[in-house]
């Protein structure tokens, strides 16, 4: 095993009721602890080079209509825009960025909001409900007849992919994008192109990206010098419940 993963290796035995005597709970636990102890010694004295570097990558996405028949009409109820998805497999754990542009063009005067929602599928917090009701990122305005530029943001922490069974739910699948668009007057506005750049940072660590928003009211902070207090907003941080049996 040196030779080829540059570790040490060695036979682990455990005697029966080395520990406890016949208390299965406790025996197994210290038993956990020995073979994790051993498999950390084992891993931090290795000499094996990970041949796959964490690297960054950016990916870029775009389009633009050819005539008004391809502008895509908003509609009054929340709808994703399908020409704006993308899918992808996340291999390694890493913090993702999402900026760009939408060109909204408006034949009358209504109010448009867009809201571009990047979500990971199965990954706890990071489903499409719960990132579409997050709208940290949606932006609304009041639009007059003409072409409007609409600038987008949103972030994502995303982890490793499932790529081994797809009908599972345990673990977290594909990132995914999506555009919702509404409009308060159907028939009004549309879009007629967007320009989406996706970079991605692998990190190792556990809250690798945070969104917050400042407490209170702007007239609460009069003070040049104030500094607001801030509210986490994503991740959402939500605890399982603790399991009664734990201890038994």
């Amino acid at each position: 095993m040196r030779n080829f993963f540059g570790v040490n290796s060695c036979a682990v035995a455990w005697p029966t009721e080395l520990y406890a005597d016949n208390d299965y709970n406790d025996s197994v636990t210290k038993y956990a602890e020995l073979i994790g102890n051993l498999l950390y010694t084992l891993a931090k004295n290795s000499t094996y080079t990970i041949k796959k570097q964490k690297l960054p990558f950016i990916k870029h996405f775009s389009w633009r209509s050819s005539g008004n028949e391809e502008i895509y009409e908003i509609k009054t109820q929340k709808e994703k825009v399908p020409i704006t998805s993308f899918e992808l497999d996340v291999e390694k754990p890493c913090c993702m960025s999402l900026t760009g542009y939408v060109i909204v063009i408006a034949d009358s005067y209504c109010n448009v909001k867009l809201n571009p929602v990047l979500w990971q599928e199965d990954a706890p917090e990071q489903g499409y409900d719960e990132r579409l009701a997050m709208d940290s990122f949606s932006i609304e305005l009041p639009l007059s007849p003409g072409v409007c530029v609409l600038p987008l943001e949103t972030v994502l922490q995303a982890y490793c992919s499932d790529t081994n069974d797809e009908y599972s739910t345990a673990y977290p699948k594909k990132v995914r994008f999506s555009l919702v668009a509404e409009s308060d007057d159907k028939a009004s506005a549309g879009i007629s192109g967007f320009s989406l750049s996706l970079k991605a940072f692998e990190s190792d660590v556990g809250k690798s990206v945070e969104v917050s928003r400042p407490m209170g009211l702007a007239t609460d902070y009069e003070n040049a010098d104030d500094i607001p207090t801030q509210e986490i907003i994503y991740p959402l941080e939500i605890v399982t419940e603790r399991d009664a049996d734990y201890d038994d």
